[in-house]
This record gives structure tokens, C-alpha cells and sequence, in this order.
């Protein structure tokens, strides 16, 4: 592929904005302290869960982490992260490049999480439609339910628009 920029500077026919344009927007998408990250903090210390924020030194630098329970959370976005529900919806524009990015970050997300696990931490991912949307859970029930999960055991927690899975050997209750 040319790096080449045609003579009205845009890498793409169909983007309306200019290639600084959109570098720019992209720029501004944030990849830490996202609101349903910050709703999610909120809703766990309320409950007095205290945890440290963005492990740097941990694999996939998750979101929440919890040493106390040898924990970690992931807020994963829906678009980003490729869930399949209304809000992660592929762009009709350069459709290729989406479908390729999207599966690459889903695949990431998947080595992290079996490296984690491999290395004896629990993971939750909550997914952004389970604190957004109409179909939301909210904060406090996904707090709630994070909180049971931590207290009853299970390796992994799944929380997204409209249902909760927990993958292990102990059930969570219901809050």
C-alpha cells in the first residue's frame, strides 16, 4: 500500500476529513479514564473495593486492578474491542482496514487475557453497552456483581448489555 497522500489530502475517498484532520479526531479518543471506566471506579469504591489503576508493569495494562483478590478488570469499549451488539457497529468506509484492526485487538485481548490467567489472576471484562445504552445494567449492578464474583470465586466474569456470564468452577449470586 502507498503511503502516498492524493492532492486534496485525504488518504481516503469516502473520509470527508483531511489525513491531519482525522489524525487529530483519532488523537482525541481516549484509551484511559473513559466514562464507563470512570462510572464503573465510581460504583466499586462506593462499595469499598479499593484498587490501583492501569497495572503498567501487567499484561494488557487492565483498567482496574484489585491485588487484594488477584484481580484484574478490563472496561473494554464495544467498537474497539469488537463485541457484537448494537453499539460496535463497523464503519461502511474502508471496511477492510476496520474488519482487520478490530479482529487484531480482539485477538490481543484474548492472548492477554489467557496470559493473565496462565499467571494466576482472575479477569472480568465489562463491556462499555453494560454501562451505556438502553439495554445497560448500570454501574451499581455491574459493581454489585463484580463485588459477588470477587467474594464467591471464579476465574472469569463477562458483563455486557442485558446478561452476566461467569466462567469457573463457583457460581456468582445474583445481587
Amino acid at each position: 500500500m502507498s503511503d502516498e497522500v492524493p492532492h486534496n489530502g485525504q488518504a481516503n475517498r469516502r473520509d470527508k476529513l483531511s489525513v491531519e484532520q482525522r489524525s487529530f479526531a483519532m488523537s482525541r479518543v481516549k484509551s484511559r479514564d473513559t466514562k464507563p471506566e470512570i462510572m464503573l471506579r465510581r460504583a466499586l469504591h462506593a462499595r469499598g473495593l479499593r484498587y490501583r489503576l492501569h497495572g503498567a508493569r501487567m499484561v494488557g495494562r487492565p483498567d482496574i486492578v484489585l491485588p487484594r483478590w488477584r484481580a484484574v478488570v478490563f472496561v473494554h469499549g464495544c467498537f474497539w474491542h469488537g463485541h457484537e451488539c448494537a453499539r460496535a457497529a463497523p464503519p461502511q468506509s474502508n471496511v477492510d482496514f476496520w474488519a482487520e484492526k478490530i479482529g487484531k485487538n480482539a485477538d490481543r485481548d484474548a492472548a492477554q487475557v489467557a496470559r493473565l490467567r496462565a499467571e494466576g489472576w482472575r479477569v472480568a471484562t465489562v463491556w462499555q453497552c453494560a454501562l451505556l445504552g438502553k439495554n445497560r445494567l448500570g454501574a451499581e449492578f455491574a459493581a454489585e456483581h463484580i463485588h459477588n464474583w470477587l467474594r464467591c470465586g471464579g476465574d472469569q466474569l463477562v458483563l455486557a448489555e442485558g446478561a452476566a456470564d461467569t466462567s469457573s468452577s463457583a457460581a456468582v449470586p445474583d445481587p
